[in-house]
């Protein structure tokens, strides 16, 4: 499905100011990012259908670095769901045999 501009806005509007990049030189030369905004990129550009890097969308003869880039992303988010995975309980509603994922208390 292609994206409209409205979700691309959806979407863009989940990253702050800087794309989640922090610089504070007193801990670090180089930037840091927010594990969590690191996720994010990877989701939004997934739910896009687009190429994972924009510089890549420029470079499509080097489509070998793209899938490169793009296991690279699901790994570090399967990584991320593995070792920091939400471990409240989802109830599922008798009925509809199915959880909405919503207002669960935390365990």
């Amino acid at each position: 499905m292609k994206p409209t501009p409205e979700s691309e806005a959806a979407w863009g509007s989940l990253m702050p100011v800087g794309r989640g990049f922090i610089y504070r030189p007193e801990i670090a030369a180089i930037h840091g990012l927010r594990t969590s905004y690191y996720d994010l990129h990877y989701q939004i550009a997934r739910a896009a259908g687009a190429p994972i890097d924009p510089y890549l969308e420029q470079k499509a003869a080097h489509t070998h670095i793209e899938t490169a880039h793009q296991k690279h992303c699901f790994d570090y988010l399967r990584r991320a769901i593995m070792c920091a995975a939400d471990t409240n309980l989802e109830y599922v509603d008798p009925v509809t045999d199915d959880t909405t994922g919503w207002g669960s208390e935390r365990v």
